[in-house]
């Protein structure tokens, strides 16, 4: 995709009905084919390339499989994001019970929510002023079953390491 494509997208991206998108894509039909350092159309492209690896993050696919996987549980590194996850096996959740259930001030509970939903753990659907989460599907509730009985394995053996050791003395 060349870097006009990418702008292009872009800005259409950031919001198709916002006045400030609508211009900036008549700003670059008109000047499409101007370009070069020090004008405006170059500054811009700039600016638009950073928005489009912001809101068009790299789609793992340009990753080897293991670098995506790291990048995953590195997502789930925060008790309260796997704290979320559980919530949501049981049923999708409003922000608002989210946050009261794990008593979090509404700008950290953002940041986790944003966390979750970049690795496509969750979802999201607005209605009206309310914003509900789900789980992505049901891949992310058997995910977080595994953990389980992988932890469960640990501990256990565990256990009957620390078993041995008392009855050894």
């Amino acid at each position: 995709m060349k870097d006009l494509d990418r702008c292009k997208v872009a800005v259409e991206t950031i919001t198709k009905e916002s006045p400030i998108s609508m211009g900036l894509q008549v700003w670059l039909l008109n000047n499409n084919n101007r370009g070069g350092p020090g004008s405006g159309f170059h500054d811009l492209s700039i600016l638009l390339k950073s928005w489009y690896h912001r809101l068009m993050p790299s789609t793992d696919l340009d990753k080897p499989i293991y670098a995506a996987k790291a990048d995953l549980f590195r997502s789930l590194g925060s008790p309260v994001r796997i704290r979320i996850l559980e919530l949501l096996v049981e049923s999708a959740q409003p922000v608002s019970a989210l946050g009261l259930e794990l008593g979090l001030e509404p700008s950290s509970l953002s940041q986790h929510l944003a966390v979750l939903r970049r690795t496509g753990m969750i979802t999201s659907n607005r209605s009206g002023n309310s914003v509900t989460y789900t789980l992505a599907g049901p891949a992310v509730g058997s995910f977080l079953l595994a953990a389980r009985a992988v932890l469960t394995t640990t501990l256990e053996r565990s256990r009957e390491a620390l078993e041995e050791i008392e009855n050894t003395r």
